[in-house]
């Protein structure tokens, strides 16, 4: 599944067009997917991003990072439990979830009701859902106990019976009419700059502005006539670099204004007081997010850090402990692994990423203590587990 582009990404005709602001959005939540459903014989099921359906909650990994999943599949299916006793969910239809579980699933602190140990946020639903639908789901919480795993001290994980208080919610939509009421004086600028900046001429003969942002360097162009297409597409992406600096620069005034009020103006749908990753914006053209990017992309790499050191990465591709080591002797892999532990807990308190203050107040000082350094306890656990099967 393609991961959703940054405004600042779209192409210059995309960006041009999105300022006539039809659009909605809704908070951009930092925690983990979840699809919920029935199947199409009327079986519940739940999966990750791009995974296989699971049936039954013992059919997750019994390891820790799978705990968050076995929780919420469980509060998946008895929400799924109750709308089927309403007729409000039929065969085939399914909810896409955001699990919180914990104040810092992620990178973004969140503050909720204290009784709650996470919520799931409802961000899509694939069918158009009936009165009821809404009535079950709105108040909608769930006490009940569940096998928890997890470890205290890096070497081992033990199961242990938790009680679990979990409430549902919408990912509530910011209304067109809000976001033109607030935004359009600084899209119609935008926009009158750029009527008058496009159809001027650029520095290539024959090429205006416009055609120059958005120009497919790929194959020979048809206004390269009798020119050498070879020199003239190194000329092409020159000076499509220099005016992309120029716009983008447009661009990210536009954006700054647009943060503002939609994600600092705007409370959180898990609590007051919780900070925000960002908004996902939809037009008629699709879709796209608004991030503090610099903040939030370092702060990212930040919390990963560790993670990327013992199991790898996929954006970019990073190899992992386990592939690097596989052809140790496994006592050695072992040995190795306890040593990356030790260094980690003695110096997990110098870790900490400091964000840039004279952006966006959203990103908090992030450090490696509280649900971060349970999570790094419960991955050195499970690498450990993986090395002693023959992983």
């Amino acid at each position: 599944m393609p991961s959703i582009p940054h405004f600042e990404d779209l192409s210059a005709k995309e960006i041009y067009e999105s300022l006539d602001l039809r659009w909605s959005a809704s908070e951009k939540l930092d925690g983990s997917y979840l699809e919920a459903g029935l199947d199409d014989e009327g079986f519940f099921y739940s999966r990750r991003k791009g995974g296989e359906k699971i049936y039954s909650m013992d059919d997750w990994p019994d390891e820790c990072w799978a705990s968050t999943y076995r929780i919420a599949h469980e509060m998946a299916g008895m929400l799924v439990e109750a709308l089927v006793k309403e007729q409000a969910i039929q065969p085939g239809n399914h909810i896409g979830f955001e699990i919180i579980h914990g104040r810092q699933p992620n990178v973004v602190h969140y503050s909720f009701d204290s009784r709650y140990n996470g919520m799931m946020v409802i961000t899509t639903v694939s069918w158009k859902p009936s009165t009821e639908f809404y009535s079950i789901v709105e108040h909608f919480e769930a006490f009940y106990v569940v096998p928890v795993r997890q470890s205290s001290d890096g070497m081992t994980s033990q199961v242990t019976l938790e009680h679990q208080e979990w409430c549902i919610r919408f990912n509530q939509q910011i209304s067109q009419e809000l976001i033109q009421a607030r935004l359009t004086p600084s899209a119609q600028k935008i926009r009158k700059v750029l009527d008058m900046w496009f159809p001027q001429a650029s520095n290539v003969e024959d090429f205006t502005i416009a055609e120059i942002l958005d120009i497919n360097l790929a194959r020979k162009h048809e206004k390269c006539g009798d020119r050498n297409w070879n020199e003239l597409r190194k000329e092409l992406k020159r000076e499509r670099e220099q005016l992309w600096e120029i716009f983008r620069a447009l661009v990210l005034l536009f954006k700054d204004i647009a943060y503002k009020v939609l994600v600092d103006e705007m409370p959180s749908v898990v609590g007051a007081g919780s900070r925000k990753e960002g908004v996902v914006v939809l037009t008629p053209g699709g879709l796209f997010k608004l991030v503090d990017r610099p903040n939030f992309a370092a702060a990212n790499l930040f919390i990963h850090r560790v993670k990327y050191m013992l199991v790898g990465g996929r954006r970019p591709v990073r190899p992992c402990f386990l592939s690097r080591t596989k052809d140790w002797p496994k006592e050695k892999r072992l040995a190795r692994l306890t040593t990356l532990l030790y260094r980690y807990m003695k110096h997990r308190s110098r870790l900490r990423f400091t964000p840039d203050r004279s952006g966006s107040q959203q990103t908090l000082y992030v450090g490696y203590v509280g649900d971060l350094h349970q999570r790094m306890l419960n991955l050195f656990a499970d690498t450990r587990k993986r090395i002693e099967d023959g992983r």
